[in-house]
């Protein structure tokens, strides 16, 4: 059985129940499908959830990580300040001087950048068929977009290589005629050639609070989004359509 817009559709009903896993697998392979079984009850490993200090719960990425940095850059900061002090004892009066400010300079960089990574920090606020990007410093938090949506797109960069992106679309987009998404978007995870971690977050996030999530990187939801591309730049004049007429050959599918 397969579920569609129109409803439930049976595929077959011949075949053993290993032969019938096969061809289960292949479509949701070919097509970009998940089971709904498979819906995620944990997000990506590098993705954590936190409880939030003013109450609530977000979503970080690489914490663990970003907190080990920020003790590597600091531990850095401190043997260069002690260099620093070493040599204002006693390398100045060997003609160290340029190397005493080389040392500070240094030790400020590494300390500055500490500072940053242990209090500052990118997040997302899980809220009721919605989530919030928001940028907190210590205790001061800055609320950069709201999103109720997420798209999973497929994307081939010039160089052949193949990008699986999933995107936040902010609420404005979902409501303005006529707006342009790529400006009103917001990049949560991005992966090459494989998009399991990207669908991964896209789903459990959609399971834990509501946003609608659709996955645009299969084959068949690519053709159907090029198709709907094509029909918009006929319809819009000449222009249009010579463009559409080049996407046709360039694609293979002009009318012989």
């Amino acid at each position: 059985m397969v579920e569609t817009a129109m409803g439930v559709t049976p595929l077959t009903r011949l075949g053993k129940q290993g032969e019938l896993d096969t061809v289960v697998g292949a479509y949701v392979k070919e097509w970009g499908l998940t089971p709904t079984s498979e819906t995620p009850t944990l997000p990506p490993a590098e993705w954590t959830e936190i409880a939030l200090p003013e109450g609530g719960y977000g979503l970080v990425k690489n914490p663990r990580m970003r907190r080990r940095v920020a003790h590597l850059m600091g531990g850095i900061a401190i043997v260069l300040a002690l260099g620093v002090a070493f040599l204002g004892v006693q390398g100045v009066q060997l003609g160290g001087a340029p190397a005493v400010w080389v040392l500070s300079a240094f030790a400020l960089v590494f300390g500055t950048l500490a500072r940053h990574l242990s209090r500052t920090r990118m997040e997302w606020r899980l809220e009721h068929k919605r989530i919030v990007c928001q940028k907190r410093t210590g205790t001061q938090v800055e609320i950069l977009r709201a999103s109720a949506a997420l798209t999973l797109t497929f994307n081939r960069e010039s160089d052949g290589d193949a990008w699986y992106t999933l995107a936040a679309l902010s609420e404005s987009s979902l409501t303005s005629p006529g707006g342009r998404l790529e400006s009103k978007q917001r990049t949560l995870a991005s992966a090459p050639h494989d998009s399991a971690v990207p669908q991964q977050l896209g789903m459990w996030l959609a399971h834990r609070t509501g946003v609608s999530f659709s996955n645009r990187s299969s084959p068949l939801a690519r053709a159907q989004d090029l198709s709907g591309l094509k029909n918009r730049l006929a319809a819009s004049g000449r222009l249009g359509r010579w463009v559409a007429n080049s996407l046709d050959r360039r694609t293979g599918t002009a009318p012989r």
